[in-house]
């Protein structure tokens, strides 16, 4: 279940470019349209970053990069879009926080961690990416591209919080990690509904989501109301095993 967040119905194609990564904007004045940023406007600083290695962490992570190493917590003015390519960000014991903007058209805000929307992305490495509160409040969103998680924790919260969501085409693997959901106004992991893990409705026959592994607080991944009644988004030969307040997706030997 879950509704599309509607921001994503006004977002409208950036013109051609060779660039594979931007950071977009949504304008005070409305949501017909992005502004697209570099990374200096972005961070509001003056001096150019120093240019790194590929693969070397920095502390301002560079996403037009295969390889995305977090050298410090990152908290982007506004939200990493990655359109293109296969990436790797590796979280590498730091925080990455979504900033939040609000809808004018229906006031709603909104907090997405990373926006996928074409291309691959695997995450790996212990770390954290936090979408702040919010309406629609998704760590995750692959709206058309592939996103991989084999390590990290993911939290969230908000009125309509879908923690890692796919639509328009958008795959989700999971292999590893920890997913906290938090519904606005309950404690983490409280209600075993669509809260963790969702699929837009209209996109079922085309997105995906499927878990091979991680822990899941106050969500069985395996037994959900997510897309109906005992929803499984767990892996033919694996299985999910409550541990206290926790779900364990492992394999089924």
């Amino acid at each position: 279940e879950g509704v599309m967040p509607k921001v994503a119905e006004k977002v409208g194609a950036v013109g051609a470019s060779d660039v594979n990564v931007k950071m977009h904007g949504m304008e005070a004045k409305g949501m017909d349209a992005l502004e697209v940023v570099d990374a200096q406007a972005a961070f509001g600083e003056e001096e150019t970053p120093a240019e790194d290695e590929e693969g070397e962490a920095s502390s301002e992570p560079d996403f037009s990069k295969d390889e995305v190493i977090l050298g410090a917590d990152f908290a982007p003015a506004e939200t990493v879009v990655i359109e293109s390519g296969s990436k790797t960000l590796a979280l590498n014991g730091k925080t990455m926080t979504a900033p939040t903007f609000v809808d004018e058209s229906d006031n709603s805000t909104n907090s997405y961690g990373l926006w996928v929307k074409g291309g691959e992305v695997i995450i790996d490495g212990e770390g954290e990416i936090v979408a702040q509160e919010a309406m629609y409040s998704m760590a995750i969103w692959a709206n058309g591209g592939t996103v991989v998680i084999n390590n990290g924790t993911f939290r969230n919260a908000g009125e309509s919080c879908d923690l890692i969501y796919a639509s328009n085409g958008g795959k989700v693997i999971i292999k590893g990690g920890e997913f906290i959901a938090t519904p606005k106004g309950s404690e983490a992991g409280t209600g075993n509904d669509y809260s963790a893990l969702n699929i837009k409705n209209s996109d079922r026959e085309i997105s995906s989501i499927t878990v091979y592994g991680g822990r899941f607080y106050g969500f069985n991944p395996a037994d959900n109301i997510s897309e109906g009644e005992h929803t499984n988004f767990v892996a033919e030969g694996y299985k999910s095993v409550q541990n206290g307040d926790w779900w364990e997706v492992i394999e089924d030997k």
